[in-house]
């Protein structure tokens, strides 16, 4: 079964709620969570047990602050050159409005690409 849920995701976190019929689950099942951005990289896939009637739980969360072992392009399918993904602090970039805020939700890190601003636009 798959369930989609869009809405205009921009922030640095994302929360999300579907509502899934578990009636023709098992008892004990597996929930597997993988999310895509708008250029339609998907990311890392995230997979929970659940059981059927147990209270809601979260099914996964990350503030970046340590390091818990993501890894980048694992399947080796990544084509892009540049703007790979790190954990670290972001610095602010600006052209025509923000594009990069230079703050965190929390701590100290984020997951961003091209935490160091440039000199100029387009520069990395």
């Amino acid at each position: 079964m798959n369930v989609e849920v869009t809405a205009p995701f921009n922030g640095a976190v994302e929360s999300v709620t579907a509502a899934i019929d578990t009636t023709i689950w098992a008892t004990d099942s597996t929930l597997s969570v993988e999310g895509q951005d708008a250029t339609g990289q998907w990311g890392v896939p995230t997979a929970i047990f659940m059981e059927i009637g147990a209270p809601p739980a979260t099914v996964f969360f990350d503030d970046f602050e340590s390091d818990l072992g993501w890894s980048t392009n694992p399947n080796g399918t990544d084509t892009a050159t540049t703007g790979q993904w790190e954990r670290g602090n972001p610095e602010d970039t600006n052209s025509s409005g923000p594009k990069q805020l230079g703050t965190t939700v929390s701590g100290l890190n984020d997951l961003v690409t091209a935490r160091l601003a440039g000199s100029s636009v387009g520069a990395q």
